[in-house]
């Protein structure tokens, strides 16, 4: 075999793998912009289909009894709003905690949640939805909860 043969083939083989590089990065990089452009998708959707929302904490209907607390909302926009979550702050903690009940309101709907298991006086109230942004909060102001502005 002469010297010009084996250069030539050398020169094959390191086209050949140059080749093989450039499909697996072709088909990693096609499939990482492909799910990333679904997500992409799928949050604009989010976002739009929460234009119009609205949540309201009826201040007036927060009741207790025993460790259960009732707090009423009303869904004041258009789209039902799935994932409706309570956050609290209690009169002894500095820190919110979550109760995850994942109701569900639906457009124009005054709904009264049920959160068990809460021990102590109530400080602070928020709902929480699965539309971004789209929360209310009320205060209790000596006994009485009150809308935060």
């Amino acid at each position: 075999m002469g010297k010009g043969l084996s250069e030539l083939v050398s020169a094959v083989l390191i086209l050949a793998f140059a080749i093989a590089i450039a499909v697996i990065v072709s088909t990693f990089s096609t499939g990482f912009a492909r799910e990333s452009i679904g997500k992409t998708h799928i949050e604009g959707e989010r976002t739009a289909d929460c234009n119009g929302a609205g949540l309201d904490i009826l201040a007036d209907s927060i009741a207790s009894s025993g460790t259960t607390l009732f707090v009423t909302v009303k869904n004041t926009g258009l789209p039902d709003l799935t994932n409706v979550d309570f956050v609290y702050r209690n009169t002894t903690d500095s820190a919110y905690l979550t109760v995850d009940i994942n109701e569900t309101v639906a457009s124009g709907q005054i709904k009264t949640l049920q959160i068990k298991g809460i021990s102590s006086p109530i400080n602070r109230i928020i709902m929480t939805t699965g539309c971004p942004g789209i929360t209310d909060t009320v205060e209790n102001v000596s006994g009485t909860f009150e809308p935060v502005t």
